[in-house]
C-alpha cells in the first residue's frame, strides 16, 4: 500500500510503500517494511542515525538502501526500513514484548490547522495522546502481551502527568544516548 503522512511520499514517480509479506515469508528477514524515497528521511542522515542507535544498543529498525523497479522500470534507490514487528524485537536480541506509540490523531489535527490557517493552535496534543501498541490485535489477544501493555501504558501516563520521575519509567542511560543520537543526526522523525 502507499504510505506516508506528508505529500513528499507521493511526489513524482518515487512513491513510498508499506510492504507486508505473506505469512511465513520474508525478505532479508523482514516481514513488514517500508520502501521510501531517501529524501523523505533526510537522505543518508537517517542511515547514520540507525547505525549509531544500533552501535549503542538502542532498539532500532533495520534500515538500508536498495534499487527498486516497478513494472520493469527503475525508480532509483529507495530507503528500506523495517516496521515494528516481532522480527524487530528478535533482531535486537530482546524478549518479545510490546512496542508502544502515542496516538497521533490530535497532532495531525494541529498540523492541518497550521496548513489551513498559518498559525499554531494552542491544543494539548501531547497531553491528549494515548499510548497504544503497535500490532494491537496481537497484543490484546495475548494475556501476557496485554498485561505488559497495561503496565507500560500506565507508566507512560504517570510519566506524562508528572506522577513518576523519568528514571522510574525509562532506562536513563539508554534514553540519554537516544536523545544524543537524535540531536546529533537531526533524526527527529521518530520523536
Amino acid at each position: 500500500r502507499l504510505k506516508g503522512d506528508w505529500l513528499d511520499h507521493l511526489e513524482g514517480v518515487k512513491w513510498s510503500y508499506r510492504i507486508k509479506m505473506r505469512k511465513s515469508t520474508s525478505l532479508n528477514g523482514l516481514s513488514v517494511f517500508s520502501l521510501q524515497n531517501p529524501s523523505t528521511r533526510s537522505n543518508l542522515m537517517e542511515y547514520v542515525a540507525h547505525q549509531l542507535f544500533s552501535e549503542n544498543d538502542i532498539l532500532t529498525t533495520r534500515y538500508d538502501f536498495t534499487p527498486i523497479y516497478v513494472n520493469g522500470k527503475s525508480r532509483g534507490v529507495y530507503a528500506m526500513e523495517e516496521h515494528f514487528s516481532k522480527q524487530l524485537i528478535e533482531h535486537n536480541k530482546r524478549r518479545e514484548g510490546v512496542v508502544l506509540r502515542f496516538n497521533e490523531e490530535a497532532f495531525w489535527k494541529v498540523q492541518k490547522h497550521f496548513k489551513l490557517y498559518k498559525n499554531w493552535p494552542l491544543m494539548p496534543y501531547y497531553q491528549a495522546a494515548v499510548a497504544e501498541p503497535f500490532q494491537s490485535g496481537k497484543t490484546l489477544n495475548s494475556a501476557n502481551l496485554n498485561q505488559q501493555f497495561a503496565i507500560a501504558q500506565r507508566l507512560l501516563y504517570q510519566y506524562k502527568t508528572h506522577q513518576k520521575p523519568i528514571n522510574q519509567v525509562f532506562d536513563i542511560d539508554k534514553l540519554a544516548k537516544y536523545w544524543a543520537v537524535v540531536d546529533l543526526s537531526k533524526a527527529r522523525h521518530g520523536m
